[in-house]
């Protein structure tokens, strides 16, 4: 998983890695095509990271409430996108949903 606080960072990205973001604009879009999904602190099915990562094909979870204070660089996560939820380490979808932690 790759925090990304700016697009510059996010540029870094390697393929298959999570990118997360507070929020994106057109200079995040090689990251998020790079990106094995992409979580992203601004809500909205309408928000810039919402619609890049739609019409990528790039799965996303976004409106992810304090996503960089709650998660580290490198960390593995484990997105269930059926649910909008964000889990520490590699879990399977039919785990306890009460432990998300963001």
């Amino acid at each position: 998983m790759r925090l990304a606080e700016s697009a510059e960072a996010a540029a870094a990205i390697q393929p298959g890695e999570i990118l997360v973001v507070r929020d994106t604009t057109a200079d995040y879009v090689e990251a998020i095509r790079k990106a094995k999904a992409v979580i992203a602190e601004a809500d909205g099915v309408e928000s810039h990271a919402a619609v890049i990562a739609q019409r990528t094909g790039i799965p996303a979870i976004v409106g992810v409430d304090n996503a960089f204070a709650s998660l580290r660089q490198g960390e593995i996560v484990t997105l269930d996108l059926s649910r909008g939820e964000v889990h520490r380490g590699a879990r399977s979808h039919n785990a306890d949903p009460s432990a998300a932690i963001v």
